[in-house]
C-alpha cells in the first residue's frame, strides 16, 4: 500500500490536506506547523523491520554531553530524538546546569537551542558569562513560550539539543487552557515529545515542582518523556550527624526513570557563582 501523507486537522474537521510526499513545517491546507500523518504502509516491510530479531541488532546510539557525570545519570548519553525532563526547587541550579551541558554539547560545533518563557535573552546571556559558557553554537530565545515557534526555529537552525524552560510557561496556541494548567503543560509535553522523536533531536523540558515535592501539572507528564531528572540539595553530615557547613551548596542529580538505561543512578555537584562542577569524591551524603 503506498503512504500517503495527511494533515491530522482532518480528525478535526478543519484540514483536508493529503499529498504523496512529506512536507515540512506548515501544512499547505491549514498552515498549522507539525500537523502530518501517514496513512498507508507496505505491510511486508513493517513486519520485517519491526520483529524483535531485527530490532534487537540495531544498536543504540548514545551521544556524550561533555560531562562524565551527567552521562552516567542518563544512561551514557543522549539518544537521539529522546524527550528528557528535569526538575528542581527554584535556585537550586537547573539552569546553570543547563548551560552548562549546552556549553560543552556545542563545544563539538552542534547547533543547541535554548528557549526560555521566563526570562529575557539578556538575563541569560548574562549567567553564561558568569559561568564561562558562552558557545557561539548555542542560541538563546527569551520570552517566548510559544511551541510552534521555538520547534521552527529548532528546523531552521538545524538544532541538535532543544533546551525548553518550562513547560509551566511554554504553550500550544491551539489548545484553549491557560498556560501552567494541566492540560496546557500535557499538551506542551505530548507536542515536544513527537517532535524530538520525529526530528530525531534530543529535548529537555524543564518541569517546576509544586509544594508536595511533585512535578508540577499531570502525573502522565513522567509517563510521556523518556526519562525523569531530579535536581535536589544535599548536605554532608558528620560522624554525629550533624550538618557539615562547608558542603553548602552542593546538588544531587538523580534518574528516577529512564528507558535508555538504568534509574536511580546519583551525581554530585557544587553549585558556585562561576558554575557548577562535578564532585567525584563522596561519602556519608545525606538528602535534605
Amino acid at each position: 500500500m503506498a503512504l500517503t501523507f495527511v494533515c491530522s486537522g482532518k480528525d478535526r474537521g478543519v484540514c483536508d490536506h493529503e499529498a504523496e510526499k512529506r512536507w515540512v513545517g506548515r501544512c499547505p491546507g491549514c498552515s498549522r506547523y507539525y500537523s502530518i500523518k501517514v496513512k498507508g504502509t507496505n505491510d511486508d516491510t513493517a513486519r520485517e523491520k519491526s520483529t524483535l530479531a531485527v530490532l534487537g541488532l540495531q544498536e543504540k546510539k548514545y551521544i556524550p554531553s561533555g560531562m562524565p557525570e551527567f552521562d552516567k545519570v542518563i544512561g551514557g548519553g543522549f539518544v537521539a530524538g529522546a524527550p528528557y525532563v528535569i526538575s528542581g526547587p527554584p535556585g537550586v541550579g537547573k539552569s546553570t546546569l543547563l548551560l552548562t551541558i549546552c556549553n560543552l554539547y556545542a563545544n563539538e560545533k552542534r547547533p543547541v537551542l535554548y528557549a526560555s518563557g521566563e526570562e529575557r535573552r539578556e538575563d541569560i546571556a548574562a549567567l553564561a558569562n558568569r559561568i564561562g559558557a558562552m558557545s557561539p553554537f548555542v542560541e538563546v530565545v527569551g520570552n517566548q513560550g510559544d511551541c510552534y515557534e521555538i520547534t521552527t526555529r529548532a528546523e531552521e537552525m538545524k538544532a541538535k539539543l532543544v533546551i525548553l524552560d518550562s513547560c509551566n510557561t511554554a504553550f500550544l496556541d491551539d489548545v484553549e487552557a491557560s498556560e501552567g494548567s494541566a492540560g496546557q503543560i500535557k499538551a506542551v509535553a505530548n507536542y515536544f515529545t513527537a517532535w524530538c522523536k520525529r526530528e530525531e533531536v534530543p529535548a529537555i523540558m524543564v518541569a517546576h515542582i509544586n509544594a508536595e515535592g511533585f512535578l508540577s501539572g499531570p502525573k502522565a507528564l513522567e509517563h510521556l518523556v523518556d526519562c525523569v531528572l531530579e535536581l535536589d540539595k544535599v548536605e554532608e553530615l558528620d560522624e554525629d550527624g550533624d550538618i557539615i557547613e562547608e558542603t553548602k551548596g552542593m546538588v544531587m542529580l538523580s534518574s528516577g526513570k529512564n528507558r535508555h538505561g538504568a534509574s536511580g543512578i546519583s551525581s554530585y555537584y557544587t553549585v558556585e557563582a562561576t558554575g557548577i562542577k562535578p564532585v567525584r569524591k563522596k561519602s556519608r551524603l545525606s538528602l535534605v
